[in-house]
């Protein structure tokens, strides 16, 4: 008696699916290497995002503090930071901060619903300096998820701002900055449409509307409808 195990057929590869399936991948890279993709879309005379490098100084303080970590940023945007970070920000507590962008215009304001777009955009030309709203440590400097390159500041009181998208910090986690020091450029990284930064203020975990605690906004800034803004 004949094993039909021996005589049972192989499946036959369907040859069109196969030729269907590598047509997709070369005339749609993104589908299968969506980095190499997001360099193929971005300008040839923009350069690549740039993280700072911590000087061993910086370096010590962060991990003295256990700042630089995803820990530590998920604690910043959605808890109340520690209280050795903000002992480590020193100087008087401040309700004001500075317009981050000089000359940068507001694309998109702060919505109050949780989970919805709890920051303000303000676009302005890659490259454009990004600039602390006050005095404070800076709690991470790396690329974080659709926020891209993202900085986050500890402040005097408990208060912390965060800067999202930018295409290079000037500053590492573990750096003492001062209020209106560079500390990075607007950029187009993680999932944003356009040159901006995605501007963050809260205080103990709370988000507020950065406008509402914002000075030194140039008159001419307006918000601009269908303008540049990121999807979070």
């Amino acid at each position: 008696m004949t094993d039909r195990r021996l005589t049972a057929r192989r499946p036959r590869c369907d040859d069109s699916r196969v030729r269907t399936a590598l047509l997709t991948l070369t005339l749609v890279p993104a589908l299968a290497w969506p980095a190499e993709a997001d360099a193929q879309r971005r300008p040839r005379n923009q350069p690549p995002p740039v993280i700072a490098v911590a000087r061993p100084a910086e370096r010590n303080r962060a991990r003295r503090l256990g700042l630089g970590t995803r820990t530590a940023i998920e604690t910043l945007l959605h808890d109340r930071p520690a209280a050795n970070w903000v002992a480590a920000a020193r100087g008087r507590p401040t309700r004001r901060f500075l317009w981050p962008v000089l000359n940068g215009i507001a694309t998109q304001g702060f919505t109050a619903q949780e989970g919805r777009h709890q920051a303000l955009d303000i676009g302005a030309p890659c490259g454009t300096p990004i600039r602390a709203g006050y005095s404070g440590i800076v709690g991470f400097s790396g690329a974080h998820g659709n926020s891209g390159n993202l900085l986050a500041i500890v402040h005097p009181g408990g208060w912390v701002t965060a800067y999202g998208h930018t295409r290079r910090t000037l500053v590492a986690a573990g750096s003492l900055v001062r209020r209106g020091q560079p500390i990075a450029e607007v950029g187009d990284t993680g999932d944003a449409h356009g040159c901006h930064v995605h501007f963050i203020v809260s205080r103990n975990g709370t988000r507020l509307d950065p406008e509402q605690h914002v000075v030194g906004r140039p008159t001419q800034v307006h918000r601009r409808s269908g303008a540049v803004a990121s999807r979070h």
